[in-house]
């Protein structure tokens, strides 16, 4: 997911203001955009609506009593017992 996230920025040509952000350059709005990419995996140009990643996006694992939509949660059923806290 870091591949793919890291080419759709290239190809926005932020190529160098990555190398900035890694070698320790302020860049609160990259920095942000990045961090909402990778937990929502919906691609950060506004002209091109592509999902970078669905079922490993962040947010999943953040908000671990869900589950992508679409996506089986377990065995048939699984959703009639109560998690484990």
């Amino acid at each position: 997911m870091a591949t793919t996230i890291m080419e759709v920025y290239i190809r926005l040509g932020k190529e160098d203001e990555l190398v900035q952000l890694a070698a320790g350059d302020d860049n609160q709005y990259l920095s942000d955009s990045l961090v909402a990419t990778w937990y929502t995996g919906e691609s950060p140009n506004p002209d091109d609506l592509v999902v970078v990643e669905y079922t490993d996006a962040l947010i999943w694992q953040a908000m671990d009593y869900t589950k992508p939509m679409g996506y089986c949660g377990g065995t048939i059923g699984y959703w009639s017992e109560p998690s484990e806290a």
